[in-house]
């Protein structure tokens, strides 16, 4: 637990929160779900790289997998219920599926919102075309800047930066952060063996993208998933803010009554 560190905010039952990319501070990237920490102790963690933590180039997630792991095992004995609530967002969802996957003993539950695992649903159009326009950032990652990689990396979502674009030092290192790990296409989510695991899952996404939409759609056909679509704030579910937290929530007690 230690090489991982953690901000805790509330009590009750754990849930684990594992950020994106390019995120600088956990606590802002999960702002508007403090008020579950009413009801539950909500741990989040800084993926390597991220926050203060040193930049890693690494051609693996293994090291953010193994902590995530090593952090569910240091809690056990801290909960009445055995394990914790696994929530990724975006990249942080990959990850959370490939440690769910590992320890599963140690996992109650696991919610993963709009991850970009398009490996797993290779051969769709929409996928295919995301991956297409993302290469244009990540083909030369280690020849662009922080601020011209996010340029192509926002164009290949729909989004124009400025030329002029100059990033604070803090938001640069996220950026950097996200050059230095693999592209999202190449991490390989092992489904089929999530898939005879007997926690439930809650699949998210935002109805913006027809490429996520394709991913969500695969990941709850193949893990006989719960699907929540919550749109109006494109891939940034979590700036919703009640709309998602209601929605785990009740994901979430349902689990507790299982």
């Amino acid at each position: 637990m230690q090489d991982m560190p953690i901000i805790i905010w509330g009590e009750g039952e754990l849930v684990v929160l594992i950020h994106g990319s390019g995120d600088t501070d956990p606590a802002f990237v999960w702002q508007h779900q403090r008020p579950l920490a009413d009801r539950y102790q909500l741990l989040l963690v800084t993926r390597p790289g991220y926050g203060a933590r040193p930049l890693v180039q690494r051609s693996s997630v293994e090291q953010d997998v193994r902590e995530v792991c090593d952090l569910l095992a240091s809690l056990a004995g801290h909960d009445i219920q055995s394990g914790a609530h696994l929530v990724g967002y975006s990249y942080g969802g990959c990850i959370a599926m490939m440690a769910a996957a590992r320890c599963p003993e140690r996992v109650r539950s696991l919610t993963v919102i709009e991850p970009p695992a398009f490996a797993n649903a290779r051969g769709n159009p929409a996928v295919e075309e995301r991956i297409t326009r993302l290469r244009l950032a990540y083909d030369e990652v280690e020849t662009l800047t922080p601020e011209e990689f996010l340029r192509r990396f926002m164009a290949a979502l729909g989004q124009e930066l400025p030329d002029s674009l100059a990033l604070p030092p803090e938001d640069r290192k996220g950026i950097e952060a996200m050059q230095a790990e693999p592209a999202p296409w190449e991490l390989e989510i092992p489904l089929a063996a999530l898939a005879e695991t007997t926690f439930p899952r809650l699949i998210v996404s935002g109805d913006w993208s027809l490429a996520f939409e394709a991913v969500a759609d695969v990941l709850t056909e193949r893990l006989h998933a719960e699907r929540a679509i919550l749109s109006g704030a494109d891939h940034y579910i979590l700036d919703l803010g009640e709309p998602f937290n209601q929605r785990l929530d009740a994901f979430l007690r349902t689990v507790k009554e299982q």
